[in-house]
């Protein structure tokens, strides 16, 4: 045997351990890219890079967290609040994108069923409360306002409330909607700030209502919302809008029912919002199954959504 081959021989064990160990390195690096890394730590690794000295590291880790799903949420949370000023506005930006991209946050678009039809306000009511029952046994509902000498309200409105839980399956409002109409009603959930809804949008939930039922007037109208996550023990808002006017605003209303929110009316958010200590009547829905009487939208019925929101200030947030 010559000596350079002794010489290989000898050292073949050192390789093999160094090629195991450049293997192990390579696949640690694939499963951070390839998602197997929990994303909690995914995340924590690229928001460091967020306060990096060079330009093209901080621009280029923001391009990452915005690639994330709406599971990196609550990672990036945790970095909303960081020390480093770069990182903090990055992070809130790219946790407002997140929540607005309706690819990684859902817009949910339901309808309700068109039959049965009704000719008595009574004869809807008692087929809505039989078909709701067991939903509503079921539903674990958090938080809500639903003070007997409240009444239905309508119109466009922001109610602000306090979580309990951490996540929210659905939302129901009690409206007094016209029976003879038809037409399209929205919730979005925002996080607030200096005592007013902010711009983080949680998620973007349109119903269709069906002319003679249903949903009678002063039921609570359900919107299954995509299950979205907030923080139990701070102030969230809901607005409630009515895209097609189909809705009685300006019932009288108990003041201060529910004494952890207040109640804004509004047709658009500005400085001029007319704040109550009046309360909408409401239920925040941490868990529930799926809303009987509803369906997923249509083409059809989604082509008379689009219809309303190509009109100007009628998609706003």
């Amino acid at each position: 045997m010559n000596k350079t081959a002794d010489i290989l021989l000898r050292r073949a064990p050192l390789l093999v351990v160094l090629w195991l160990l450049g293997a192990a390195a390579t696949a640690r690096a694939d499963s951070a890219s390839d998602g197997t890394v929990p994303i909690g730590n995914r995340v924590d690794r690229i928001v460091r890079e967020l306060g990096a000295n060079q330009f093209a590291v901080r621009h280029a880790a923001e391009a990452k967290l915005l690639t994330q799903s709406r599971a990196a949420l609550p990672a990036l949370m945790r970095h909303r609040d960081s020390d480093d000023p770069e990182v903090r506005e990055r992070v809130r930006r790219i946790i407002q994108q997140i929540k607005m991209n309706p690819a990684t946050v859902p817009e949910a678009i339901f309808a309700f069923d068109k039959d049965p039809q009704f000719t008595s306000f009574t004869k809807m009511r008692v087929y809505w409360d039989a078909q709701m029952k067991a939903w509503q046994a079921d539903a674990q509902v958090t938080t809500k306002n639903d003070d007997p000498e409240t009444s239905a309200t309508g119109g466009s409105f922001y109610q602000s409330f306090v979580p309990h839980t951490n996540r929210i399956a659905a939302i129901a409002v009690q409206v007094y909607s016209f029976y003879d109409k038809e037409g399209w009603l929205a919730v979005d959930v925002y996080e607030d700030v200096a005592g007013k809804p902010s711009d983080y949008v949680l998620t973007r939930a349109f119903l269709k209502t069906q002319k003679r039922g249903p949903a009678s007037p002063h039921v609570f109208i359900v919107f299954d919302v995509p299950d979205i996550d907030v923080t139990p023990g701070q102030p969230h808002w809901f607005r409630f809008r009515d895209l097609s006017k189909i809705t009685n605003h300006g019932l009288t209303i108990k003041r201060d029912a529910y004494p952890e929110g207040r109640y804004m009316h509004v047709d658009q958010r500005s400085e001029t919002d007319r704040t109550s200590a009046r309360d909408a009547k409401f239920r925040i829905i941490a868990s529930c199954g799926p809303v009987p009487l509803l369906h997923a939208a249509t083409e059809e019925e989604q082509a008379s959504l689009q219809s309303l929101r190509s009109v100007p200030g009628g998609n706003r947030h």
